[in-house]
Order: structure tokens, then C-alpha cells, then sequence
């Protein structure tokens, strides 16, 4: 006979749920054959636990709630939600307390029926195989502090959030002032992230996080970003410092929580936000160098208990094809990590050496043995890249002049005295007066050997801008030429200065 749940446990009932439907419990799925299926019960009170269901197996709209101990907080012991046919949708609104109070009542036969139990115990649903691996994917997601971060509640229906470019926000922004469309759960939403490395190719799709991630900063601590006297470190390391500082309270658990999280919700929500999330953070964090990874030791050797479970269940083709034009970039910031964990010297050999073959054993075409590397680091600087990473990296850089001669690129530029004049006329023409007064208070600002220097790029500061906005602007706009050679010229100098 199943055993009744003792008074610890959790019930997570979803009522009114047809045959054919699809009910899920921590990533193991049942279809129903019958109508009068309810839920399981047994559920451990202290562990996260994701509840999903949808109307059929080919249905898209997928209902999702986590539950987890909440501090400070009482577990409720039952879990009840009603399926609505007309939406196809899990209701987010909880039963009132008679209803569940009647459910539990009758909680006993329901479960102690031989033939057709309508509450199954969870020990039956979900395999020790499956916990496991449950376990594995999820052991950091509440102890790391992240569902609060993302502002997510127990039991609080979950509804997969649209991965929006800065345009689409802005359009989305001003419909929803013609129309407040309620919605029936917590969309998901993460903060941009910064991937920032000129020398792959993403920079030809203009990433959107790290525009987001730039653009949200202040002029001051852009700038400072950018220009930093530190030039050992480079500015992967610094942005990574700055987003656990900004975004994760200064915990690294939090990171790896947050990775878990999303490719959790990515996994068995189909959520593309959730995925693009996670690809975002793997990027940043393979971005630091050996330098970063000794100074966050703990964070990359608990790294390499996390990744492993997501890149072994993961489709090969979201790894190998992550770009539009058919280009790859994930998979060589992987092989980097490697890499760089090898040099620091601080990582745990086993677990690297696990991880590695893991990554061969995925991606034999990717990944070798001769990756293996021992010699000390050398510094890198993608050739041609220098004076193109600033405006990359703010999505500006739409490939201009590939098809010019690289030697004149290299040639000293000679600027005539009348092309300036011509410059700041042209300027001065699409710019009122007051502006040119605060354009003219901000290049005050700027150091004299930059104003001795680029004449024509201080000139053409415009309010609340600063000098890499400045540089942005111009090689967006690409109207005057000596202003594209003084942007460009002085982003390769900031460059050199990282």
C-alpha cells in the first residue's frame, strides 16, 4: 500500500487536469491517462522542487512553478492550482482555503487507491537516477541567494520572458502605453551581461547585452572602465569584478546559482531569455584571463562542479551554432578556460582534466589533447582590433572600409587646417547654441594633451556625452571623414592604455 505523506512533506496538487496532458515534477515528465489524475505528494519540505504541466505534449504554453523554504518563512504543505482549458494555462491564483482544506481531507484515498490512484507519492514518479540529477543541476540555485536576486517567490507562477534587443525594448515600451495586457504570472527577466572580446566574431552581431550593460553605466564609470590605470588587468577581468559586484552582491555562489537557474528554467521551460542568459554568462566568465581566475579560485573550482551536468545534457547544436552568420564563439572561450584554469595554477587538476575530456568526448572536432597547455602566459592583442573595440562593443561598428587597404590604415593621417575648420563648421551648423555651450563645459574636462592631440574629436563633444560616446556617435555616423580617423585613432590609443 503507498504510504500517506507524513506531516513534513509537501503536496503539489494541480486539479482539473485532462488525459493527455503533461504533468512534471523536477524534470521528470508523465503523460496522463486519465482525467482524474491530481498531483503528487511526498515532497521534500526542504528542497527546491520545479512543478510544470501543459495541456497536451505538443502544446507550447508551459505553466511553471518553483517551491523552495523561503527564510523566515512557513512552508505551506499544499500546493494547489487549477487548469484552465480556455487558456491552456495553469491559473497563478492559489485555492481558497476550504477547497484545500476539503482536498486534504481525502488526501489518503486518493493516494491509497491500488488501481487508479489520483495522488502519486513523489517517490514513484521521480527515480533515485533522476534526483540525482535533479540535485546536480540545482544544489546551488537556493543556498546561493539568486531567487531573491531575481525577485522569484515560492510558488509564484513562472512565465518564459522574451530576450528583447534595446530597439525591441524601446517599442515594447511604447506600446504598452496604448495597452497594459495583464499577465497571469512573473515573466523572467535577467540584467545584461557584458561579453566583451573584439576578436570573435559576435561583435558582427552587435551583442546585445553588452550594449544594455554599457549604456545603463554612467558616463564617469564607463570612462574609468575603459581608461583604467591597472594595465595588468584587462578589461574581461575588470567587467567580470564590476557585474558580481553590481548584479550579484558580491557573491560568487550567487553566479553559480544564477547559471543553474537559467539553464534550468531554460531546460524545461524552453525559455530563449533563460538560454540567452546562460550562454551570456558562460561567455563572461571563460573571458578572464589566468590572472582573474587566481583571484577568484574558489568560484572557477566550484565552476567546474556546475558545468559539467549542463554542458553533458545540453544539444551539441546550441554550442557549435550560437551566431547568425553560422560562426562560433562559445566553444573557443571554453577551450580559453581550460587554458587559462591550467596556467593558474589554483584550479584542481582532477576536476579540470574530468572537464576537459568532457569536452572532447562532446566536441571531438573542438577539442583535443594538444589543448593542454604549460607554458606561462603571453599577452594577446587581436590584430587590427585596437581601434574597433570601444565602438564594437557598443554596436556601432557596422564593418566599415573592410575592403580598403590595410597599409593606409597604418599610414600617419595628415589633417589640413581647412579640413578643420570645415569639420567644426559642419558641426557647429547641426548644433543650437546652447548645446555648443554644454558640449563646450564637457570638452573643458578633457586633458590638454588629448585636446592638442585630437582637435577634432574634442571639438565635437556634444552634452552629456563623454569622449567614448563621443568616439561611438562618430563612427556610427560616419559623416566626416577626419572625425572617423581622430575616433578611431583614439580608441586604439585607450586600447593600449588596458
Amino acid at each position: 500500500m503507498p504510504e500517506v505523506p507524513n506531516d513534513s512533506s509537501i503536496v503539489a496538487l494541480i486539479l482539473d487536469l485532462k488525459k493527455d496532458a503533461v504533468f512534471g515534477i523536477d524534470g521528470q515528465s508523465i503523460a496522463l491517462r486519465s482525467d482524474d489524475f491530481m498531483g503528487v505528494s511526498g515532497l521534500g519540505a526542504g528542497d527546491l522542487h520545479l512543478l510544470m504541466a501543459k495541456g497536451n505534449h505538443s502544446s507550447t504554453l508551459i505553466s511553471a512553478f518553483l517551491l523552495y523554504p523561503e527564510p523566515q518563512q512557513a512552508q505551506e504543505p499544499t500546493f494547489v492550482r487549477r487548469y484552465n482549458p480556455q487558456t491552456e494555462e495553469v491559473s497563478a491564483q492559489p485555492l481558497d482555503q476550504l477547497t484545500r482544506d476539503n482536498l486534504m481531507s481525502h488526501l489518503p484515498q486518493m493516494v491509497a487507491s491500488p488501481t487508479n490512484p489520483r495522488v502519486l507519492p513523489y517517490d514513484k514518479v521521480v527515480s533515485d537516477d533522476q534526483k540525482r540529477q535533479w540535485k546536480n543541476q540545482t544544489n546551488h540555485i537556493v543556498s546561493s541567494g539568486i531567487l531573491p536576486i531575481r525577485n522569484i517567490v515560492s510558488g509564484e507562477k513562472l512565465v518564459p520572458g522574451a530576450y528583447e534587443t534595446e530597439d525591441q525594448k524601446l517599442l515594447l515600451s511604447a506600446s504598452s502605453q496604448q495597452e497594459q495586457t495583464p499577465t497571469d504570472g512573473k515573466p523572467i527577466s535577467y540584467p545584461p551581461i557584458p561579453v566583451v572580446d573584439p576578436s570573435l566574431s559576435i561583435w558582427k552581431t552587435r551583442h546585445a547585452g553588452t550594449k544594455r550593460y554599457l549604456k545603463q553605466l554612467k558616463a564617469a564609470d564607463r570612462t574609468s572602465l575603459f581608461m583604467s590605470d591597472d594595465n595588468s588587468s584587462p578589461i574581461s577581468n575588470r567587467l567580470f569584478g564590476d557585474v558580481l559586484q553590481k548584479e550579484y552582491e558580491g557573491k560568487w555562489q550567487a553566479i553559480l546559482g544564477d547559471l543553474q537557474l537559467s539553464y534550468t528554467l531554460f531546460l524545461y521551460m524552453q525559455c530563449f531569455a533563460s538560454l540567452e542568459h546562460w550562454k551570456d554568462l558562460v561567455a563572461m566568465i571563460c573571458l578572464v584571463d589566468w590572472k582573474g581566475i587566481k583571484n577568484h579560485s574558489n568560484f572557477y573550482n566550484a565552476l567546474l562542479k556546475v558545468l559539467p551536468s549542463q554542458i553533458s545534457s545540453i544539444d551539441e547544436g546550441f554550442l557549435e551554432d550560437m551566431e547568425e552568420a553560422g560562426n562560433n564563439f562559445l566553444l573557443p572561450l571554453l577551450k580559453a578556460l581550460c587554458q587559462n584554469m591550467i596556467i593558474s595554477g589554483v584550479v584542481e587538476s582532477e576536476a579540470l582534466q574530468q572537464f576537459h575530456g568532457l569536452l572532447m568526448s562532446r566536441f571531438p572536432n573542438s577539442f583535443s589533447p594538444e589543448d593542454q597547455v604549460t607554458r606561462a602566459p603571453t599577452s594577446r592583442t587581436p590584430p587590427s582590433s585596437s581601434s574597433l573595440q570601444v565602438e564594437q562593443i557598443l554596436g556601432f561598428h557596422d564593418d566599415m572600409d573592410e575592403d580598403e587597404d590595410d597599409d593606409d590604415d597604418d599610414a600617419p593621417v595628415v589633417v589640413s587646417a581647412e579640413d578643420v575648420q570645415a569639420s567644426l563648421a559642419r558641426s557647429s551648423s547641426t548644433v543650437p547654441a546652447a548645446a555648443s555651450s554644454l558640449g563646450a563645459t564637457a570638452a573643458a574636462n578633457i586633458p590638454n594633451e588629448i585636446r592638442r592631440g585630437y582637435p577634432l574629436l574634442v571639438a565635437a563633444i556634444m552634452p552629456q556625452e563623454d569622449i567614448l560616446m563621443t568616439c561611438a556617435r562618430i563612427l556610427d555616423d560616419k559623416r566626416d571623414v577626419s572625425l572617423v580617423r581622430e575616433a578611431a585613432a583614439y580608441l586604439e590609443e585607450v586600447e593600449q592604455r588596458m
